[in-house]
């Protein structure tokens, strides 16, 4: 279930999954778990979609609209419809609604729309993925609470897996106490798929030749309805705080430099570049320049894919409940991270998928 279903990536992934999951050969690029194994797990090719989203309009219209995937008359589009109780968002981004429940309220209504899916559809597992725009940290926020924090606790209270994909806050200790208590796992945060990653991989490239960091430049624009969002002060912090935290440990926080534009022509194929000023031998001073173009939707569909089916396998093999440690390679900033090395993150993610 997909917290912000109507959205760039939601659609993507669910229209592109049931439009592409027959043609294994291309159902199986640019995922991590097939490049490991040579397939995806027999689970993954049998997932039910749903979602809340606030936008009033069928997948089909929202996978025309943003113009990521090729629409084809010929699905059977009745199999899309996603939205099975929409929550309005605590978001204030192109006059979004604010929702007038209480947060208790909110969570009630959010654990009988799980439940009816559950029921309605004969699943054996439930995973709640969060996809909507991130938690306002405006000076004048509302008073009240967050949806993500709705969305988390509803799941998880009734035994679902949860994802944060995106930078708010909703993991929390007693998110991860009460999974335990629940038999619920839970992953995050903020999924990684372009510039964050490959500066993790460039930041160890440059520190196992023996160079000094001395400052990373990072600039990113990106047209849709994301980048609208993070284009904003208001709404950037916590993502901004995410892209750094890779660099954490190597430079002053005043020398990593991170932005974020909204660039309408952009579209969801967003672009970063990196400036990375280094010294080597003798403290002579390099540089290096990064120019990454990638597809939003289309990396982070491959991306939720691999979270997925890692959770079902954490299901099959009865992984502890709570937050699941293996998947930081998954994410800009995960929670408890066990290494801020590239190498070292894939390399437990390998073990991980390959083990029995």
């Amino acid at each position: 279930m997909l917290c912000g279903a109507l959205g760039c990536t939601a659609s993507t992934l669910i229209y592109g999954y049931y439009k592409g999951r027959n043609n294994k050969e291309l159902f199986r690029k640019g995922s991590m778990w097939c490049s490991i194994r040579e397939d995806f797990l027999p689970e993954t090719y049998d997932l039910v979609f749903a979602g809340w989203d606030t936008q009033k309009k069928t997948l089909s219209s929202s996978v025309k609209e943003y113009g990521i995937l090729a629409f084809s008359n010929d699905l059977d589009i009745e199999i899309f419809s996603p939205v099975v109780g929409p929550l309005d968002y605590v978001h204030r981004i192109e006059n979004v609604p604010v929702s007038h429940l209480s947060i208790n309220e909110a969570i009630d209504k959010l654990k009988k729309d799980i439940r009816d899916f559950k029921n309605r559809n004969g699943v054996e597992k439930v995973i709640v993925v969060n996809l909507s725009s991130p938690m306002f940290c405006g000076e004048n926020n509302i008073h009240g609470w967050n949806s993500a924090t709705a969305y988390s606790l509803a799941a998880v209270s009734l035994g679902a897996d949860w994802v944060e994909f995106t930078p708010s806050n909703s993991i929390t200790y007693e998110l991860e106490t009460l999974a335990k208590e629940s038999k619920a796992r839970i992953a995050g945060r903020d999924g990684s798929t372009g510039q964050t990653i490959l500066k993790l991989l460039f930041k160890d490239f440059l520190l196992n030749k023996g160079f000094t960091i001395n400052g990373w430049y990072s600039t990113n624009i990106i047209g849709n309805h994301d980048g609208k969002v993070l284009g904003n002060a208001d709404y950037n912090v916590e993502k901004i705080l995410d892209k750094k935290s890779v660099l954490d440990d190597e430079i002053n926080c005043d020398d990593h430099i991170v932005g974020i534009s909204y660039y309408k022509p952009c579209g969801d194929n967003k672009e970063s570049w990196d400036c990375v000023n280094f010294s080597g031998w003798l403290n002579y001073e390099m540089s290096l320049r990064l120019n990454w173009h990638g597809r939003d939707s289309i990396l982070a569909s491959a991306l939720l894919l691999d979270i997925i089916t890692c959770l079902i396998k954490c299901n099959n093999m009865n992984y502890p409940y709570g937050l699941v440690n293996d998947l930081d390679i998954c994410f800009k900033n995960p929670i408890n991270k066990q290494s801020n090395s590239y190498f070292e993150q894939f390399n437990n993610f390998c073990k991980f998928v390959l083990m029995d």
